[in-house]
């Protein structure tokens, strides 16, 4: 969805028709990213594939660029994209770089939430992990998370139920995964504020990436690569530049050449 409203003259309560300047934002659904701060333990039954997810995120990727191209034709009109989506986009993209291990830990997930298996957790007083949907890529988070906390249950019932075994990688891997993808998680709902501002936006974005390039590793170095790639599309406007630039909170933000960037656009 595209909205497009007029910014209010200094002297008056109602849009100005001239010289008025127009800024279009771009925004999508709250339930691009699911119910992200929260850890529900409802069934989540989907029967999408990893395909349906890059075949579902490229539309509108490819959308987002027609509209980029129509508004950039009116001097009068900036766009900017929807911060919530674009980080969909990148953890979409360090997603596809752990497939496998992914397409392993539903496999287990699977096994344990069949009836015999959901007993013997209810015994250990352990809960039931949570499926994940591929079009929701918080409830992948939340169901690594979950198979973590069976863990041991896990090793200790693999040398009778074979489907439940991972090798010491894979359970490395998720351990991993979880602890790279937290600060985008973190953020999430951050970025679904309907009253978030423009500055907000920009330090939720720079923090959430600052945090995941301290991290070590192949898969910190991916998803950072993500998260710079997406993030260049959204940050680098004039529009948000120069809402950095007005923020006191932020200014120290920007460089130099970010800076001139923004008062040429105010």
């Amino acid at each position: 969805m595209v909205c497009v409203g007029k910014l209010f003259n200094n002297n008056s309560k109602v849009p100005s028709d001239e010289n008025s300047n127009e800024v279009a934002i771009e925004d999508s659904d709250n339930d691009l990213l699911g119910n992200e701060g929260e850890e529900d333990e409802k069934d989540i039954d989907c029967v999408n594939d990893d395909q349906d997810m890059i075949e579902n995120v490229d539309p509108n990727e490819q959308m987002c660029e027609e509209l980029e191209n129509d508004f950039m034709k009116s001097s009068s009109v900036s766009l900017i994209r929807c911060a919530a989506h674009t980080l969909n986009l990148a953890v979409s993209d360090f997603l596809k770089d752990i497939k496998d291990v992914r397409s392993k830990a539903k496999v287990v997930v699977k096994k344990l939430r069949t009836p015999t298996l959901l007993n013997l957790l209810r015994t250990k007083k352990l809960r039931k992990p949570m499926l994940e949907c591929v079009t929701r890529w918080g409830s992948t988070y939340n169901m690594l998370k979950s198979l973590l906390e069976v863990k041991d249950f896990c090793c200790e019932s693999s040398k009778d139920i074979k489907e439940l075994y991972m090798t010491d990688d894979d359970w490395q891997q998720i351990e991993s995964a979880c602890d790279i993808l937290f600060p985008a998680y973190n953020i999430s709902l951050k970025l679904q504020n309907k009253q978030l501002e423009l500055g907000d936006m920009f330090f939720a974005w720079y923090s959430c990436k600052l945090k995941v390039e301290q991290k070590t590793g192949w898969m910190s170095k991916n998803f950072a690569a993500a998260l710079k790639k997406r993030g260049e599309l959204l940050l680098n406007n004039s529009c948000v530049l120069a809402a950095v630039y007005l923020d006191p909170r932020y200014q120290l933000l920007l460089g130099d050449s970010e800076k001139e960037l923004a008062k040429i656009f105010i």
